[in-house]
């Protein structure tokens, strides 16, 4: 293979599709590995052991091809300014999922969702974590604000629980209202997600609680729709080991996970405007976050 990879369009595609082919051939090997492995029976158990290097082969070989696409410039063309492509070298959000999701988040792609930030959930959090999880949510508000990014929050069962905590609901963007959601993931609430796909935005940023339920499960509903899906770890929270666990699952399951620092810094891009934003006042980021 002497031409450079992503040479042309047809030629990525095509490259894309083996790897992909060669990756679901590995994860079929895989699991008939573990099912010959785990069986007593002396006539399979041999297969097990066959397919044992065949699957390590196969995968070598499937994750050294997804590590190369991953490195190769993009061939996507945008079809306008504002059509930023979603993964080097991948036509489609899958693609760009497979091929790692290289690309920094684009602030002129993205909504922030704001999930959940109500009272009796923080009420489950140390007094501490719950200040930090606040402010920083709405640190974030602020910044989305700034620079037009559009936001939607929502508020699990208003009528019962209360509607989004106010250090939140005062920095909110005029005319923002809350989503009342009576669902755990807001991709499978019709109202939430037209509010979502109205906003024409295919990167979802995703803050609130908690991180292991409606978080969660939001995440893997957004991402099965083809959504580029980025979760900010520390803008997000849940009791006890709940919060680990669902950042694993939402990892599995092909999320982006920033922080409140790396995600300001990729918005931004450039210092012509982080230092607009400074002579303005409109950074200075809550006690504990260094920029």
């Amino acid at each position: 293979m002497n031409a450079p990879w992503g040479e042309s369009k047809g030629q990525a595609r095509a490259q894309r599709n083996v790897v992909m082919k060669w990756t679901d051939l590995a994860m079929t090997w895989d699991a008939v590995d573990v099912k010959c492995a785990a069986t007593r029976d002396p006539q399979v158990q041999p297969y097990g052991q066959r397919y044992q290097q065949a699957v390590k082969c196969h995968l070598a070989c499937a994750r050294s091809c997804v590590g190369l696409l991953s490195c190769a410039p993009a061939t996507r063309v945008a079809k306008s300014s504002s059509d930023p492509p979603r993964g080097l070298g991948a036509d489609s959000p899958k693609e760009a999922r497979l091929c790692g999701m290289q690309n920094l988040i684009d602030a002129s792609d993205s909504v922030l969702l704001v999930i959940d930030v109500q009272e009796p959930f923080l009420a489950k959090l140390a007094n501490d974590a719950a200040q930090r999880v606040v402010a920083r949510i709405a640190w974030l508000v602020e910044i989305a604000k700034h620079l037009a990014i559009p936001v939607i929050v929502t508020a699990e069962d208003i009528p019962r629980h209360g509607g989004t905590t106010g250090t939140i609901a005062n920095r909110l963007p005029e005319g923002t209202s809350e989503l009342n959601k009576v669902v755990f993931g807001i991709a499978a609430q019709p109202d939430i997600r037209a509010a979502i796909e109205s906003t024409g935005r295919r990167t979802a940023v995703l803050v609130g609680l908690e991180t292991d339920v409606c978080v969660q499960h939001s995440c893997l509903g957004l991402a099965s729709l083809d959504f580029r899906v980025a979760v900010v770890c520390d803008a997000t929270a849940s009791p006890g080991s709940g919060y680990e666990m669902g950042l694993d699952r939402m990892r599995a399951g092909g999320a982006i996970l920033v922080s409140c620092k790396s995600l300001f810094y990729e918005w931004v891009r450039n210092l012509d405007v982080l230092y607009s934003m400074l002579e303005k006042g409109q950074v200075s980021p809550p006690d504990g976050l260094v920029l």
